[in-house]
């Protein structure tokens, strides 16, 4: 089912017209210091709407030192002045008959405030824990980091009038980082996750929590759904043969060994594949019929695709791979769609299928994950060294009934150095959410335990933008890099990020997901990084929290110079040079440091120790 969301749905829409006049505001602490309002909620709540309600009073009673009280509405009056926190009876009489529901899409939320009452509630299931952590935000409780939150003290707190009803442009926001998502190292927070309103396949948020959305498989599922070892003997026409140009494999052939594995794509085209493929799919699907969706995608790898007679036809007449491909998941979503309705087919438009086919097109319930791998991510999508992106997007959103973006927003092959991509994370999804994109993945970095460039500061900044990303970028960045590292700490790193980021824009080059050229980072900005960070860590010796914060961002510098050390110290000549004085030791340092910290990884794959081997033969 195709949901068109409209581009200003990205902003918060007051719902004044909507209500009949609601009071200037709320005051919710008496005074002798005791709550004024109870919280309710719905004799029929659902678990998270139980959650909000508990963290709506935990962080009120931080807040103004009163103890609120939570009732059910059996168990309440509705004269009592009272925040009512769900989707329930109570919520809909206080809104009216004149508030229409189906204005709050996937996700969305309502705070409406009236005569001695408050309405937090929204979508279900997630819709009313939104609700109370926008609520808490506009109170200025700060949810920078598990273990990090800041409370303001109020004890005579008074709410403004509450006249709000959001949804968010993308239903499914996922930040593939080591703090939210549970991949590989990956521990996620489930409140933390929450509070940042992810709710995507590795979130793995319980019930409680609001729940998560789950795609079977996950993705480059076809080796599993169809295991070349189980039906080689009997169709080799299936497969395609590395050796021989990725041509099928002739009637009657062996299995080869693979020692490295098989990396060759199926035959799209040959006879009874995709029935074979949709019975498997079938089967999981009956083991998990709530998840609704399931990945039908190719194996990874580019030009691995097969180059039989059948499919090469198709991709004469429609200009690429994904003609073929999308012609074999359109038939094993018609399969699908016979049992469950309404479950989505998701594929991805990735490598050889990234260009769109010129006439076929992906069914109702398929759904297109759009994953441009070879973009230029130190640019935004609408700068001119994008345009291919732009195009192979604009093209699928013009007739993909749904339409994801897969996006990339770390170095896999070194998630622990810089890695300048700021100025397109909110200007990327900012288009996306223009060409009816309605889920966003930004695979980050899950690999370093937490530690990284920036990493407290891009799984929160990231998080805000998949929730609004018409938000202002840079303010936010000013907000988080103040709240998290203090007000002194706080330019300061400000002033370094700006200074690689600028540099490395200045230098006027590309940007991959497997960068390794940090020479924007010369010898003079080096050694202007080194002495920020020490002006910081100088501004916040007396307060240890503070202080572990900036050595851990600190990590990221001094790994750049121990990995470029030959090449700075060559720059510097008999000039300033303030990395450290011998490399093979300050390699075995910030090795012990990142053990320190739990960090085994280097980025994607490699251990630290390995990497920071090859470093010193740079």
């Amino acid at each position: 089912m195709r949901k068109c969301l409209c581009f200003l749905a990205l902003l918060l829409v007051p719902a004044a017209s909507l209500f009949a006049a609601a009071p200037a505001s709320l005051e919710l602490v008496s005074l002798d210091g005791k709550a004024a309002f109870v919280i309710v909620v719905a004799d029929d709540a659902i678990p998270a709407e139980k959650t909000a309600a508990k963290e709506l009073k935990k962080y009120l009673d931080k807040i103004t030192g009163a103890s609120f009280t939570i009732k059910s509405e059996t168990g309440s009056s509705a004269s009592e002045p009272q925040i009512v926190v769900g989707a329930g009876q109570r919520a809909k009489e206080f809104l009216g008959s004149g508030f229409d529901w189906k204005q709050v899409g996937l996700d969305g939320i309502v705070l409406q405030s009236g005569n001695g009452w408050l309405v937090l509630a929204g979508d279900r299931p997630r819709g009313s824990l939104y609700a109370v952590y926008e609520l808490l935000e506009g109170l200025g409780v700060r949810f920078w980091y598990p273990g990090a939150t800041d409370v303001p003290t109020n004890p005579n707190l008074t709410l403004p009038e509450q006249n709000t009803v959001y949804t968010p442009p993308f239903s499914y926001r996922e930040n593939f980082n080591s703090v939210t998502c549970a991949g590989i190292g990956g521990k996620p927070d489930e409140e933390y996750t929450t509070q940042l309103r992810e709710n995507g396949h590795f979130n793995h948020q319980k019930d409680e929590w609001g729940g998560h959305y789950t795609i079977i498989g996950w993705c480059h599922t076809l080796p599993e759904l169809l295991p070349i070892r189980t039906y080689f003997k009997q169709h080799p026409e299936w497969f395609s043969n590395p050796a021989d140009g990725y041509k099928p494999f002739a009637a009657g052939a062996d299995l080869p060994a693979f020692p490295h594995g098989y990396d060759g794509q199926i035959d799209f085209t040959a006879p009874g594949v995709a029935e074979e493929v949709a019975k498997n799919a079938l089967e999981r699907i009956r083991k998990d019929p709530k998840a609704g969706y399931i990945s039908i995608s190719q194996a990874d790898g580019s030009n691995n695709f097969c180059t039989g007679e059948g499919e090469m036809a198709v991709v004469g007449q429609e200009g690429s791979h994904s003609g073929a491909l999308i012609a074999f998941v359109n038939k094993v979503a018609e399969i699908i769609h016979k049992d469950y309705p309404n479950f989505r087919v998701e594929t991805l438009a990735y490598q050889q299928s990234i260009e769109p086919p010129k006439t076929v097109r992906p069914g109702d319930n398929v759904l297109i994950r759009f994953a441009p791998l070879g973009a230029d991510f130190g640019h935004p999508f609408e700068s001119e060294g994008n345009k291919g992106v732009r195009d192979h997007m604009e093209k699928w959103s013009a007739v993909a009934p749904q339409l994801f973006l897969w996006n990339y927003v770390t170095n896999f092959s070194a998630s622990l150095l810089p890695h300048p991509n700021w100025s397109g994370l909110a200007a990327d999804l900012r288009y996306a959410a223009g060409h009816h994109v309605t889920g966003v993945f930004e695979q980050g970095n899950n690999y370093t335990n937490g530690v990284g460039d920036f990493a407290e500061l891009r799984g929160w900044l990231l998080g805000k933008l998949l929730w609004n990303p018409n938000q202002d970028q840079s303010a936010l960045t000013d907000q988080f890099l103040t709240g998290f590292y203090g007000p002194a700490a706080g330019p300061l790193m400000r002033q370094y990020l700006d200074l690689y980021e600028n540099a490395y824009l200045a230098s006027k080059k590309g940007l991959s997901t497997y960068n390794d050229d940090y020479s924007f980072m010369d010898i003079e900005r080096m050694n202007q990084a080194t002495k920020l960070f020490d002006q910081a860590a100088e501004a916040v010796k007396g307060d240890k929290a503070l202080a572990d914060r900036v050595a851990r961002a600190r990590v990221t510098l001094d790994l750049l110079w121990i990995y470029d050390y030959k090449r700075l110290k060559a720059e510097a000549k008999d000039g300033e040079f303030l990395g450290p004085a011998d490399r093979e030791k300050g390699s075995q340092e910030i090795s012990a440091t990142l053990k320190g910290y739990g960090v085994g990884q280097w980025g994607e794959g490699g251990s630290i120790d390995a990497a920071l081997q090859r470093s010193l033969t740079r």
